[in-house]
C-alpha cells in the first residue's frame, strides 16, 4: 500500500505540478516582458502621454497584458479541475481498498470460524476412529477367544 502512495504522489507531482508550473513560469516571464514594454512606452512618450499614439500603445500593451492573465486564470482553472478529478479517482480508489480489507477481514473471520468448527468434526472423528479401532480390537480378541476354544 505504501509503494502505490509513493507512486501517486510521485506521479502527481511529477506530471501534474511541472507541468503547470512551467506554464505558470512562461507567463510570468511573459508578464515581465510586457511590463518592460509598458516602461519602455511611457519612457518613449514622456511628454505626450496623453498622445493617441501613446495611448494606442499602451492599449496594445495592456490587452497582451490582459491575455497572459486570462491565460494564467485558464492554466490555474484547468490544474485545479484535474486536481480535483485526480482526488475524486484516489479517494474512490482509497473506499475500494477499505471495502476490500473489509470484505478480507470478514472473510478471515469467517474462515477463522470455519477452521474451529472443522477442529471439532475432526475431533469428533478422531474420537469415532479411536471408539471403531478400540471396538474393532475388542472385537478381534474376542473373536481370537472364541477360535481358540
Amino acid at each position: 500500500m505504501s509503494d502505490i502512495t509513493k507512486l501517486v504522489t510521485t506521479r502527481l507531482k511529477l506530471d501534474g505540478e511541472h507541468e503547470y508550473n512551467s506554464k505558470l513560469k512562461n507567463i510570468s516571464k511573459e508578464m515581465g516582458l510586457l511590463r518592460a514594454e509598458m516602461s519602455k512606452s511611457s519612457a518613449e512618450f514622456a511628454g505626450q502621454s496623453n498622445s493617441y499614439a501613446a495611448l494606442t500603445s499602451k492599449g496594445h500593451i495592456l490587452e497582451k497584458q490582459l491575455i497572459e492573465l486570462e491565460k494564467r486564470n485558464r492554466v490555474t482553472s484547468d490544474a485545479v479541475k484535474e486536481a480535483k478529478l485526480a482526488y475524486a479517482k484516489y479517494a474512490q480508489g482509497v473506499e475500494s481498498a477499505k471495502k476490500a480489507l473489509e470484505e478480507e477481514a470478514k472473510a478471515s473471520s469467517e474462515s477463522s470460524e470455519k477452521y474451529k468448527e472443522l477442529e471439532k468434526v475432526l475431533s469428533s472423528q478422531e474420537e469415532k476412529l479411536a471408539k471403531a479401532n478400540n471396538t474393532m480390537h475388542i472385537s478381534i480378541i474376542i473373536t481370537d477367544g472364541i477360535e481358540h476354544k
